[in-house]
């Protein structure tokens, strides 16, 4: 009975037990310093530490890793999130 509330609650897609399975946590680190401005489109979460970023993003896929990796001379990771994560991420406070 949860699920049926939860994406009227959080916002999330009304196909939210199929999109989680896509959500993502993306870490980065750059080169150089990360302006305090950084974000990426679509990303429901940003936080940025200096040369390091963490993004959480739906839908990625390589062209996404090639254009950060690319565009802030970073090494990316990807990593999956579970529910519990994702509701953790936005909830923390830093939604974008």
């Amino acid at each position: 009975m949860i699920r049926r509330f939860l994406p009227r609650l959080s916002g999330l897609p009304r196909d939210w037990p199929h999109s989680s399975q896509r959500m993502k946590r993306v870490r980065l680190t750059a080169a150089e310093e990360l302006p305090a401005s950084f974000s990426y489109p679509g990303a429901l979460s940003t936080k940025v530490n200096g040369r390091d970023a963490t993004l959480t993003l739906p839908d990625v896929n390589e062209p996404v890793i090639a254009e950060l990796r690319s565009r802030w001379q970073a090494d990316v990771t990807v990593e999956d999130m579970n529910l519990e994560d994702i509701f953790l991420e936005l909830h923390s406070g830093t939604v974008a």
